[in-house]
């Protein structure tokens, strides 16, 4: 509609996830922002919570990458936190969905950015997300995502 072009509305759809960061740190006690490992480790050091700037880490990190993710809509941000997550290095990766799991939910780059993470999948309209259901752990409300390397469903 807007006609910007996929890089542009790439780099716009980022700097929206970094005001939603900011957001989440303003609303969450403990919680600030931290666009590196070392600003997110002295703000655990402190047993706060750190949120991601994500276009900053961007900006640091892709230059660093020979092969960062395309910047065209087949990249959302489950692709951008795959890939930030390999990047980390991180082991795990979950993913807060509003539908139940399917390879189909997540983009067409996900698979190759999210190869050799532990993918876990947590549909927050589950029933077992309301109020009444006692509050269970993450882990009990996840399941896999990724079941091999290839990216098929498991």
């Amino acid at each position: 509609m807007h006609r910007l072009g996929e890089e542009a509305a790439h780099r716009v759809a980022c700097e929206s996830l970094g005001t939603t960061a900011r957001f989440i740190a303003e609303l969450l006690p403990g919680a600030e922002l931290a666009a590196t490992r070392e600003a997110a480790s002295d703000v655990w050091s402190r047993g706060n919570v750190a949120v991601l700037d994500l276009p900053r880490f961007l900006h640091a990190e892709e230059p660093l990458d020979p092969n960062p993710p395309p910047h065209t809509w087949d990249t959302t941000s489950d692709t951008l936190a795959a890939w930030v997550a390999r990047r980390w290095p991180a082991e795990r990766l979950a993913l807060l969905k509003s539908c139940d799991r399917s390879p189909e939910a997540v983009d067409p780059c996900f698979a190759r950015f999210a190869e050799g993470l532990g993918v876990e999948w947590v549909n927050l309209r589950d029933e077992r997300f309301a109020p009444a259901s006692g509050g269970r752990q993450l882990a009990e409300r996840s399941a896999p995502l990724l079941s091999g390397a290839d990216g098929s469903g498991g």
